[in-house]
């Protein structure tokens, strides 16, 4: 049950996204970073060589598991043309789906 569809920097909720609606959550490619973050190591070489995987393959979407909204890196991956829709799953579990503008998956 999703408790919360994430928030912006005013607090206000985030509304979901039309691509949203046929996104493929459980077959798409999924990375769940809450261990290595509890472990205290540093995500993002770990999250962006990801990225790049699912890029090589075409997928255009994938989805992150993390303990907080990662709110900078959906602003980084923005500038590389990925849309994201963050939802608060329960606490320290946020789902994060990211879709690569433009393409046909997840419409």
């Amino acid at each position: 049950m999703t408790i919360d569809c994430g928030r912006h920097g005013d607090d206000a909720p985030i509304e979901r996204p039309h691509w949203a609606g046929g996104f493929p959550v459980d077959d798409a490619p999924r990375l769940d970073v809450r261990a290595q973050i509890a472990a205290g190591e540093e995500p993002l070489p770990r999250i962006l060589q990801f990225v790049e995987t699912v890029d090589a393959d075409g997928a255009g979407d994938f989805v992150l598991i993390a303990p907080f909204d990662p709110q900078p890196l959906r602003w980084l991956l923005a500038t590389r043309g990925f849309e994201a829709w963050p939802q608060q799953l329960d606490e320290g579990h946020w789902r994060v789906l990211f879709h690569r503008a433009g393409s046909d998956r997840g419409h």
